[in-house]
């Protein structure tokens, strides 16, 4: 039961600052490893900037001129060729991006470069450019792609913004080629922080998400479907009820049940659908002894054999379980499979040969 979490990402992402913490982990592999510092000289050079070379970083270097940059990236003269700002969810500082670019080199090319959630990168990029036009800064020879979107400020310097996936994914093939699989680990350990921090994330609202009553109508699927599964279910004596009560929460709807020996939770459970995306729909084995977490873990080792992941470990150490929803079939296909997807955990969890344990 692969966790995609890292120790790292689960302490920081619980920290007031967690920039400063990615800012530090980022500075770390970078001064580590030389050839996660080609990697990345490589991206800034993709960017648009030619830089012979970076040669050491330095974390939040302090600015008289306003603002103190995340990470600056210093060439063998000393001279700043790049600075890094890395975002999570927090917004723009007063000083970003123009007091931050006055902080570049005048006369050597150089760049300022905001590293955030690939799903803030367009936001983040209109925010830019809309300080640069209020503050007379024009930008010209604007480039996108699927890795970074760059402009030119002036004649030497150039303003980017890519997302933490992105740069990460670079640096990690890097390292793997260079066959530096501590430092590729590390890599793995920051990604961590990035995807612990995208679980928390408030998305920007969309105009469409607000105005599309397919939306809602789905999430009164769901919960219907929940409850046409529990039942039918119940009929074909693959669960019981047994006096138990169906329950909510404040992302979930669902029904408790019994599946022969073992307690559990069977709805729609909208933060394991956002974490794992597997399904809407989840089975939920509680540790202690209603739902027996511990014996379920042991007794389904083994059954991630395959192609598709089906049983997941959450922090607090229960057993999570997608039933997988067929599409583009009626309602009553649905139930049927999901029926059979629980008779099957049923055997898995019951049959006599595990009845031992």
């Amino acid at each position: 039961m692969a966790e995609n979490r890292t120790v790292f990402g689960n302490t920081c992402s619980k920290s007031a600052h967690p920039e400063n913490e990615s800012t530090e982990a980022l500075r770390y592999i970078l001064g580590k490893s030389k050839a996660a510092t080609l990697a990345f000289r490589r991206f800034v050079n993709d960017c648009g900037c030619d830089i012979p070379s970076i040669s050491w970083f330095e974390s939040q270097p302090v600015s008289q001129e306003g603002g103190t940059p995340d990470l600056s990236c210093l060439d063998g003269r000393g001279e700043t060729r790049v600075l890094v700002e890395n975002k999570f969810w927090a917004g723009l500082t007063d000083n970003q991006p123009v007091a931050y670019l006055k902080l570049l080199p005048k006369d050597l090319e150089s760049l300022l470069l905001f590293v955030v959630p690939e799903a803030r990168r367009n936001l983040i990029w209109d925010q830019l450019t809309s300080r640069c036009q209020s503050a007379g800064i024009k930008l010209s020879s604007l480039s996108s792609s699927p890795a970074v979107t760059s402009a030119v400020v002036s004649k030497r310097h150039r303003l980017a913004v890519t997302g933490w996936h992105t740069l990460l994914g670079k640096l990690e093939d890097a390292l793997l080629s260079a066959d530096e699989r501590s430092t590729a680990s590390d890599v793995a350990q920051l990604r961590g922080l990035c995807e612990a921090m995208d679980a928390q994330a408030f998305l920007p609202l969309r105009a469409d998400e607000l105005s599309d009553q397919t939306v809602p109508r789905r999430i009164i699927d769901y919960s219907n479907l929940v409850r046409e599964i529990a039942n039918a279910a119940i009929q074909e004596r693959v669960c019981k009820k047994d006096g138990l009560l169906p329950t909510h929460g404040w992302y979930s709807a669902g029904q408790y049940l019994k599946l022969g020996r073992f307690g559990m939770w069977l709805g729609v459970e909208a933060e394991s659908w956002a974490r794992w995306g597997a399904s809407p729909v989840w089975c939920y084995f509680s540790r202690g002894t209603f739902g027996k977490a511990n014996l379920v873990r042991e007794l389904l080792h083994g059954w991630n054999g395959r192609s598709l992941q089906r049983a997941y470990e959450e922090d607090d150490g229960s057993v999570i379980v997608p039933i997988i929803l067929k599409n583009g079939v009626e309602k009553e296909e649905i139930t049927k499979s999901a029926v059979e997807q629980l008779r099957v955990l049923h055997k898995l969890l019951n049959s006599k040969r595990r009845m031992r344990h």
